[in-house]
């Protein structure tokens, strides 16, 4: 069976949703699980990031803005890649990596992947580029709820990342849009592997509770 290749990805955005308002980043690594371990690939091959042009007429929240990594759209302006070719980029990215993981497809994972999720596919929709992830992704914060049996409270980034051994997030990358989709993508790779070492909801709870 080839292996399952897992995409994780973070946006940057200036607002709560597409279209009234710009996708500003997209950070993404791989990582893959041969149904032993999972683990991320090393290397810059197996990372993407990119900088995003506004589009005409959307708007950019303040509030939002504070949260997104220092990113200023009217800078992006000039720096930022059009949005259609960015994602064309991605796809090319996407593909390389699928093939070198001799993976059938790349899965979408997030935390809260519902953000990230609603922002790629209403782009990769808005600007007329093929989908590779379909129409369903992985959500990291489901994930934990489902395999550790807690509540959505305790599934914030930090609190799993204590729970999985993992540093504090750094608070100064924190919103770097690839380094947000690295320390996820090592999370689940974390969870996945506990769940597969223990076998059972009551070995991982008891993990959970000695830390």
């Amino acid at each position: 069976m080839p292996p399952t290749l897992y995409i994780s990805l973070d946006v940057e955005a200036s607002g709560p949703v597409p279209g009234m308002f710009n996708l500003l980043a997209i950070g993404a690594c791989s990582l893959v699980d041969d149904g032993s371990e999972a683990r991320v690939l090393d290397g810059a091959e197996h990372e993407f990031k990119m900088l995003i042009k506004p589009i005409p007429g959307a708007e950019n929240d303040p509030e939002a803005l504070k949260f997104a990594g220092g990113l200023v759209p009217e800078e992006l302006e000039t720096s930022g890649e059009e949005p259609r070719t960015a994602l064309l980029a991605l796809n090319e990215w996407l593909e390389r990596e699928r093939m070198a993981a001799n993976a059938s497809r790349p899965h979408f994972l997030a935390h809260a992947a519902s953000f990230d999720w609603m922002y790629l596919r209403w782009y990769y929709q808005k600007f007329g580029v093929n989908c590779p992830f379909g129409f369903a992704g992985v959500d990291i914060k489901a994930f934990a709820m489902g395999s550790l049996g807690i509540s959505w409270e305790e599934t914030s980034k930090d609190a799993l990342g204590r729970r999985a051994g993992l540093e504090a997030v750094d608070p100064l990358r924190l919103h770097d849009p690839l380094y947000d989709a690295h320390y996820q993508a090592r999370l689940f790779c974390a969870l996945v592997n506990a769940r597969r070492r223990n076998g059972n909801l009551r070995g991982l709870m008891a993990i959970w509770e000695a830390t």
